[in-house]
Formats: structure tokens, C-alpha cells, sequence
């Protein structure tokens, strides 16, 4: 090796060793902060009163709005799944634990997703609610996989 070969390793070493440094730096402080949503998260589930199950029901299915698309075509079947599968004591017992309660929601919705898109196809209504639940879905899968 000569001199000049040398250097460059020298100074390919030196850049990669700050790389290194300044994204383990920024994937931490990104890390920090994803725990500490995801911390705020659970205790604001934890601290409240509410579920995903009964947010959804009273967000498209309260009084007025029974006949509202995403009530006929996203928040029933969802129910219906539930019903399903559990009784109503466990049902009501699913909803007393807010982080089951979620992913009990969100694997209704997995069962159901196919009929939810073919309602909203019929009913010619845009399915962008679709975008948001299925990333959802796969932050919940990342984390409690």
C-alpha cells in the first residue's frame, strides 16, 4: 500500500466512525421518542374512560348518524365480528381492558376488511379510512410481535 491509499482508509475510517456516531445518536433520540408516545399512549387508555370499541360506535353510530356509510359499512360489521366471537359479559370485559380492547378491535377489523371494502365499493364512498386503520394495524403488529 502507498501513502495516498493509506490516507484515504484513514479518512474513510474517521467519516464512517462520525456517521456512525450522529445516526446512533438520531435513532435514539427518535427511539426516546416513540417510547415516550407510546408511553403517553397506554396511560392515557389506562386513565380514561374509553375504548376503541365504544369511540368508534359513538363517533359513526350515535344518535342521527345510524344511517351514516362508515356506520353501515365499517363500525357494524366490526360489531358483528365481535359478537361473534365473544359473548356480551366478555365483550364488556374486553372493553374494561383498553389494550385489549384495541387489539381485539383491530382483529375484527382484519377479519372483516374484505366485506368493509366491498360495502364501501357499493356504496361508491372513498376508503381512505382504510390508509389509517391498516397503518395502525401494522404499528400495533411491530410492537406487540
Amino acid at each position: 500500500m502507498d501513502l495516498q491509499n493509506i490516507i484515504v482508509l484513514i479518512v474513510t475510517i474517521v467519516l464512517v466512525f462520525f456517521a456512525i456516531k450522529y445516526i446512533t445518536k438520531i435513532v435514539f433520540k427518535l427511539l426516546i421518542l416513540i417510547v415516550i408516545v407510546l408511553g403517553g399512549l397506554i396511560v392515557y387508555q389506562q386513565l380514561s374512560d374509553t375504548n376503541m370499541i365504544d369511540n368508534v360506535e359513538s363517533l359513526y353510530c350515535s344518535e342521527g348518524k345510524e344511517t351514516n356509510i362508515k356506520c353501515e359499512c365499517f363500525v357494524i360489521p366490526i360489531l358483528d365480528d365481535l359478537n361473534s366471537r365473544f359473548s356480551l359479559e366478555e365483550i364488556e370485559n374486553i372493553k374494561s381492558q383498553k389494550i385489549r380492547s384495541n387489539t381485539e378491535f383491530l382483529k375484527s377489523f382484519t377479519n372483516v376488511e374484505q366485506d368493509i371494502k366491498v360495502c364501501f365499493k357499493e356504496k361508491n364512498e372513498s376508503i381512505g379510512v382504510f390508509l389509517w386503520i391498516q397503518k395502525i394495524q401494522l404499528f400495533f403488529k411491530n410492537i406487540f410481535s
